[in-house]
């Protein structure tokens, strides 16, 4: 489904097809929160649409940078739990990924990880690889699901550019160009032509609109993840399996139904997201690992 027709449904379901409570822009902004819910809350043999594979990651000291969009090329669903395994970067060596609190008891030699039995933990949204004396890794991941990329601040603008020094915002050049710019304080779109990033200084570069300046000091924006308008939503898909769409509606109609105070309607519409969510939860049924005695349908296709 696309975001068109979900924004439509959740209007149809919000008894607002003509948009004189919702605008496009709100929908869009809840039926983002929505699937990013829906994607915390389900396991992940629900998300693999979501998963993706970094290579050579840069490890310095023992560290990587921040585990954000600028260092993955996405931020990661669930923060440490969105990290699905590590490997040595060029080799087929997995790192084993203990948790932090695991961390003290690596001091003693006998524990401490090794090139051949490397170690990884997640600490202040960094991997921390042990020994330190690896350069650089594979991180196997969840990313978080978008329809638009998260809020910035923006620190200056002129009449086509926007410029903000969010370390958020990935530091690759032409990142974003195609996409669209939404200045949340100003309620103005903008095409993104080209982006840029000069030691930590991005630049957007975007269609004058012949409005003034795109953006001072203090504005938030967002930063649509594809080339598209309001007007060609059809373009844009949520990222979730298809069979979640319906269930991201109904979430984001909760919401909806928050802003608009109307609790008891809310109270309903989450209640029917939750019940979805745990009946998904509850009937999958783990497959088994290797080497251990498991349910044979996997193999033979039983009953």
């Amino acid at each position: 489904m696309n975001a068109l027709e979900m924004s439509d449904q959740l209007g149809l379901r919000l008894e607002d097809p003509d948009e004189n409570k919702f605008t496009k822009p709100y929908k869009l902004i809840a039926l983002n929160n929505a699937q990013i819910g829906v994607a915390n809350f389900l396991r992940n043999e629900y998300l693999t649409e979501l998963e993706v594979l970094k290579t050579n990651v840069t490890v310095t000291s023992g560290m990587t940078a921040a585990l954000t969009a600028a260092t993955l090329g996405y931020n990661v669903l669930r923060g440490a739990q969105g990290i699905r395994w590590v490997r040595t970067y060029n080799t087929t060596t997995y790192h084993d990924l203990i948790d932090i609190m695991q961390a003290k008891k690596t001091e003693n030699q006998f524990l401490a990880g090794t090139a051949l039995k490397p170690r990884s933990f997640v600490f202040a949204n960094k991997i921390i690889v042990q020994p330190s004396s690896i350069a650089a890794i594979d991180v196997y991941f969840l990313k978080m699901p978008d329809i638009l990329y998260n809020s910035y601040d923006a620190d200056s603008g002129t009449q086509t550019t926007i410029v903000s020094t969010d370390t958020d915002l990935s530091a690759v050049a032409d990142y974003y160009n195609g996409g669209l710019i939404y200045n949340i304080t100003a309620q103005r779109y903008y095409k993104i032509n080209d982006y840029a990033d000069a030691a930590g200084t991005k630049t957007f570069t975007v269609d004058d609109p012949g409005s003034g300046t795109c953006a001072t000091v203090g504005d938030k924006f967002y930063v649509f993840k594809r080339d598209f308008e309001t007007t060609n939503l059809d373009q844009v898909t949520c990222e979730l399996n298809a069979s979640l769409h319906p269930l991201v509606i109904t979430l984001a109609e909760a919401e909806c139904w928050a802003i608009d105070r109307d609790l008891e309607r809310r109270a309903a519409a989450e209640a029917a997201a939750v019940d979805q969510i745990v009946d998904l939860n509850t009937n999958l049924q783990d497959i088994a690992g290797i080497g251990t005695k498991g349910d044979r349908r996997y193999l033979t296709g039983a009953r």
